[in-house]
């Protein structure tokens, strides 16, 4: 893993973790990427509405994901 690295993408989410202390960025980064070898989606990367995963489906984000605007921010990259 590239000790650099500050920010996740899977399945068109993508969080920037640049404001996160490098010792929990890497942990955050090595855990989002074991599930990423396993082929899911990382719970860090998952964004549910009433239980139900809507990651692929930014139009159904709720407000609360949808209209964050602080650091860790989840964005649609896909």
């Amino acid at each position: 893993m590239d000790g650099e690295q500050t920010a996740l993408e899977w399945g068109g989410v993508r969080i920037d973790l640049a404001h996160v202390h490098p010792s929990a960025r890497v942990l955050m980064i090595r855990e989002a990427q074991a599930w990423m070898e396993q082929g899911l989606r990382p719970p860090l990367l998952t964004v549910h509405d009433d239980g139900v995963d809507v990651s692929t489906r930014p139009d159904l984000w709720p407000p609360r994901i949808r209209d964050y605007r602080g650091l860790g921010r989840l964005e649609w990259a896909g």
